[in-house]
């Protein structure tokens, strides 16, 4: 098999009547031109690979099987082939990174994947007259960085996996025969500029990454046939500023157009038949500062429009959404992802839909333009840091009924210790907060960090308060209902503006739920009770270390004059809250902190 493997002066050798050209057979040679004979049945693998001399083929056999990487990387740039090639079966890379000017692709009975991949000075293509194949193979030009020109023969109506990707393509129309669009078929030509299809066209579906990273492309033209785009279809379009989605789109696949950084319209072309946008879809498009979704639309999928310019986005149209940030219409979000408008630092103004019910994790966290939002009432699901960050000047949940704020995995209630909450996290502009009634826990961290926030009344029905609940924040006084039974740790952590508390002696936090740790780093403040003193810190003996004042009721609490400077300035003439006079405080004698 390696007759004359190693002659390095071998340039030229004439062979007849041989059935079979074995692997190795010419490595190390000089040759410069070689005849395949009419009796030649096969070719092994690499036979003439790397042979950078070898300039020129000739084919006699018509049924010749040629295998894999035969041509591969040898100086080849001419190669002739029978007159009926019919029978020939080439394998992948037959002539992968050879030296082709012009190529003539012969009508074999089968072609290999990578066929003329790597032809970087191939400027001209033609197929056989009587070319038959079906499919043009994957990665077939892949890498034909000079070939600007390609024209298909009628039989091919399958585009396989990049097989015109990485080409010098400036301009394209896709023919109206194609029906099967792989998986990056036009991908990675960086001097493409447009795409049309040709009149006629029925094609309905792409394959993943149809155009990916193809960063000249700035006009497309989409055939009015196309249903799905398949994932990744535009991502690195990075000069695409503008496209008009076909009328009968059904799925707008994850990551279309994500990181299309200059794309600034999308036009829906009056889509009623769009249920869902894919996760991703339109994440890092900086340009997209406005977008009118179909009003078909049931779901947005995680992270849809995340790191996006947009400033407003109105989605009052779509009556039948229930859901920001899933991944279908009929699943509800239950993990820590969605995302949908994360990072959008301009987005200013939104208008949720009337019948939404979940809005999950992360979906305008970060947005530092937010500074408001109504929530309908239909809303039972607000996910983990929904709205960290944000720059929210308050947010009434009242008109909710909401069981758990503070909520971000699945349907059950948040512990005091999970991770599933924060979701106003931050919210440093955050001064008024409306609960819902109906509200029974705050998760761990649900207000930690805003500053702004000095008060908020907590729900008569409430039950818990996760972890550093209100850690960070500006609370000046704090009210905690007689439903209370469990009290995490750290809840008021460093809240240094704190003067007031009331606990009522019949709060029903066990006598250990009430540690330590609920008031670290607070101090100056006085803490009132309906019971007495001694009561309270009986109960829960880590009290002792505050100044306690008893037999106060709650009206009489809020009548203090220590507490109505606490309240809000309120217009002239307008009632503050808390008229009565309050009941003789009884002291412990122990000083504050």
């Amino acid at each position: 098999s390696s007759m004359f493997s190693g002659c390095e002066s071998l340039d030229t050798i004439e062979l007849s009547d041989v059935h079979a050209i074995k692997s190795s057979a010419f490595s190390g040679t000089a040759l410069t031109s070689f005849t395949i004979g009419a009796n030649t049945e096969t070719v092994d693998a690499s036979v003439f690979a790397n042979i950078e001399t070898l300039t020129k083929v000739k084919i006699e056999s018509p049924n010749v099987t040629i295998g894999k990487e035969a041509f591969k990387d040898s100086g080849l740039t001419e190669v002739e082939f029978p007159e009926d090639a019919s029978g020939i079966t080439f394998g992948d890379n037959a002539f992968d990174g050879c030296k082709f000017e012009s190529f003539t692709v012969p009508n074999a009975k089968s072609i290999g994947k990578y066929f003329l991949a790597n032809n970087a000075q191939l400027t001209n293509i033609q197929f056989a007259e009587d070319f038959a194949l079906a499919e043009l193979p994957a990665h077939f030009f892949d890498g034909c960085t000079s070939l600007t020109k390609i024209d298909l023969p009628q039989s091919v109506t399958s585009l396989g996996a990049y097989a015109l990707g990485n080409t010098g393509l400036v301009t394209y129309e896709v023919p109206a025969q194609i029906a099967t669009f792989g998986e990056g078929a036009l991908a990675n030509n960086e001097k493409l500029k447009t795409v049309t299809f040709a009149e006629g066209s029925t094609l309905e579906k792409f394959g993943s990454k149809a155009f990916f990273q193809d960063k000249a492309l700035t006009s497309v033209t989409l055939p009015e046939s196309l249903k799905d785009t398949g994932t990744y279809c535009f991502q690195y379009c990075e000069a695409l500023e503008s496209i008009t989605l076909p009328q009968g789109l059904t799925t707008l696949g994850s990551y279309t157009f994500s990181h299309c950084t200059k794309l600034s319209n999308v036009d829906f072309n009056g889509n009623t038949v769009l249920k869902g946008i894919a996760a991703r879809a339109f994440e890092y498009c900086e340009g997209l500062k406005s977008i009118t979704l179909p009003a078909s639309l049931e779901y947005t999928g995680q992270y849809t429009f995340q790191y996006c310019g947009l400033t407003s986005v109105d989605l009052s149209s779509n009556t039948n959404m229930k859901y920001l940030g899933s991944t279908s219409a009929t699943s509800a979000p239950t993990s820590t992802s969605g995302h949908v408008f994360y990072m959008c630092a301009d987005l200013a103004e939104v208008t949720l839909p009337t019948k939404l019910t979940h809005i999950a994790a992360y979906c305008f966290s970060g947005c530092t333009s937010l500074t408001g939002i109504d929530i309908p009432s239909t809303v039972t699901f607000i996910g983990k840091e929904a709205f960290s960050g944000s720059a929210l000047k308050s947010i009434d949940l009242s008109g909710t009924k909401m069981t758990y704020i503070g909520q971000g995995s699945g349907t059950s209630a948040p512990t005091v210790s999970n991770a599933y909450a924060l979701t106003f996290k931050d919210c440093v502009d955050l001064a008024e907060v409306k609960l819902p009634s109906t509200a029974t826990h705050i998760g761990p961290s649900t207000f930690a960090g805003c500053t702004s926030l000095t008060s908020i009344e907590l729900p008569e029905k409430l039950t818990l308060i996760g972890n550093n609940a209100f850690e960070g924040s500006g609370i000046t006084h704090i009210e905690l209902p007689t439903t209370l039974a469990t009290l995490g740790t750290n809840v008021f952590k460093n809240c240094a503006a704190l003067k007031l508390v009331y606990i009522s002696k019949d709060m029903k936090v066990g006598a250990t739920g009430f540690n330590a740790n609920v008031f670290t780093g607070c101090s100056g403040f006085t803490i009132y009770t309906d019971g007495t003193a001694d009561e309270l810190t009986k109960k829960w003996s880590s009290l002792k270390s505050y100044t306690v004042k008893g037999e106060t009721t709650l009206d009489a609490y809020k009548a203090l004059d220590e507490y109505k400077a606490l309240l809000p300035k309120t217009e002239p003439g307008a009632p503050q809250e808390g008229t009565e006079d309050p009941k003789g405080p009884e002291e412990t004698g122990e000083s504050g902190n």
